[in-house]
């Protein structure tokens, strides 16, 4: 059982929030908690990046900032949940140690990279009788529930085979799964995990029935020198390359064009930590997210 903090005598009783990780997702729940002051309040949040840290805590001087997780698990117990938005790789060891201190936990997609670590934190979870929960959001979609409700209903007969499409956009998949950190088990977890995870969980929830085996299977064939246009030659990056205003993957027009468009917000909000177009700029002639596609199968993540 969870215990809730009281505003006052008057107003609703607020569950206090504690982030772990402040990159794009830790953020995101920052925002929707700042935006729900009657149903949730950030208490905390730990990163190692001191603006990121701050772009989660924003004005707020009485949110308690701690450079690392084991910072915060280390005192006295701040928080009714944590969520857990750190990198794959980084799941297991805060979710475990978090719920061994009392913590209710919520934890984003994947549970880990590995089993073993899925079946640590689920030991863990069943060890302290915690409150836990994954982010498979999409089962709370007003789709999802006319879906479900149309299955369930009876009217499409019985199931005997769905065929689902997982819409990742290219300029996504070129940022997240080529570019950037998800394009090495290293730094996170495979793609058919990181992403497909999603997937799986929707179609179980669906159809409504255990799942006895899943099998999966993919190769990099297309983000490779062997399809790099001549006409780019031996450019290493798009701000040195010919093509830099026809390629669809041109980062130049991918992030200036979103920071034009958008504002500072993801995806630039990742490439740099300085909210201008010259930092993005320079990101793109230094940092990996400026890299041409069809050579990063042979580069490593910065």
């Amino acid at each position: 059982m969870i215990e809730h903090n009281p505003v006052s005598a008057t107003e609703p009783r607020r569950v206090r929030v504690a982030v772990i990780g402040a990159g794009d997702r830790g953020q995101v729940y920052a925002s929707w908690i700042k935006s729900n002051p009657t149903r949730a309040q950030l208490v905390a949040v730990a990163d190692p990046l001191e603006y990121r840290r701050e772009l989660v805590a924003g004005a707020e001087q009485d949110v308690q900032r701690f450079d690392t997780w084991q910072d915060l698990v280390a005192q006295p117990k701040v928080a009714d949940l944590a969520i857990v938005a750190t990198q794959d790789a980084h799941h297991s060891a805060p979710a475990i140690a978090l719920a061994e201190a009392g913590y209710a936990v919520l934890l984003e997609k994947p549970i880990a990279p590995t089993e073993q670590e899925c079946n640590d934190i689920i030991d863990a979870i069943d060890r302290t009788g915690v409150m836990f929960g994954i982010c498979h959001v999409l089962r709370y979609t007003p789709y999802t529930k006319m879906v479900k409700n149309a299955v369930d209903s009876g009217v499409l007969g019985q199931i005997m085979d769905i065929q689902h499409l997982e819409p990742v956009g290219w300029w996504h998949q070129a940022h997240s799964y080529v570019r950037g950190k998800w394009r090495q088990e290293e730094t996170a977890s495979p793609m058919l995990l990181a992403k497909s995870c999603h997937d799986i969980d929707w179609i179980r929830y669906i159809a409504g029935v255990p799942i006895e085996k899943i099998v999966s299977f993919g190769d990099l064939t297309h983000f490779t020198q062997a399809n790099k246009p001549a006409a780019a030659g031996e450019a290493l990056r798009c701000t040195d390359c010919a093509l830099v205003n026809e390629c669809p993957y041109s980062a130049p027009k991918i992030y200036l064009g979103a920071f034009d468009r958008d504002g500072y917000k993801w995806p630039t909000s990742v490439i740099t930590e300085i909210p201008t177009r010259e930092a993005i700029q320079d990101a793109l002639e230094s940092g990996p997210y400026g890299r041409c596609v069809y050579e990063c199968d042979n580069d490593v993540v910065d």
